[in-house]
């Protein structure tokens, strides 16, 4: 790492106690550089609440699909036995960061009459609905853009249908949550 950032092993060592800080940082890092690129279309990013389920789904789609990103999160799910403390920072900075997001911006579209829908939760969906179908997908095959968005179409309708769907009693007759 200090040979590609032309700086002796004593300037990292001095600025990096460890190697764990070091990891940490570059971590980070790659986070917010990756942030920055992810909401370069956030411009386009529809006022209302399916229009922002999609969108962000489509966006972490997109980035799922980075070279870069996917090779961090395999070194981090490899060393992440050896360094527990930085598996848990990167869902921390990543996943949870725009678990976050997500919420935010959500609830902001769905407005008042949504005010009571679990947004956590909503995001959570959204989350590992995409980066846990890439994975899997993309284990064993080549996966199309227009394959992709179909299957972003398909759950963006399934959250909308959790999220709009009323907590009056019986309406849900032997569903219990």
């Amino acid at each position: 790492m200090a040979g590609q950032a032309r700086v002796s092993k004593g300037t990292v060592y001095a600025r990096f106690p460890g190697k764990e800080a070091l990891f940490r940082r570059v971590i980070e890092h790659r986070i917010e550089l990756w942030s920055r690129n992810a909401s370069q279309p956030d411009h386009l990013m529809p006022d209302d609440l399916a229009g922002r389920v999609r969108h962000h789904a489509h966006t972490l789609a997109r980035m799922f699909g980075v070279e870069d990103v996917q090779r961090f999160g395999r070194l981090v799910e490899q060393g992440g036995k050896n360094f527990p403390e930085l598996a848990a920072f990167w869902v921390e900075a990543g996943t949870h960061r725009f678990r976050s997001l997500l919420v935010r911006n959500l609830s902001k579209a769905a407005g008042p009459e949504l005010a009571d829908a679990d947004w956590p939760f909503v995001a959570e969906l959204v989350v590992h609905g995409v980066t846990g179908w890439l994975s899997t997908e993309s284990m064993v095959r080549k996966l199309c853009d227009e394959e992709i968005g179909r299957y972003i179409e398909k759950l963006a309708t399934a959250v909308l249908r959790i999220v709009y769907w009323t907590e009056a009693p019986g309406d849900h007759e032997g569903i219990s949550a």
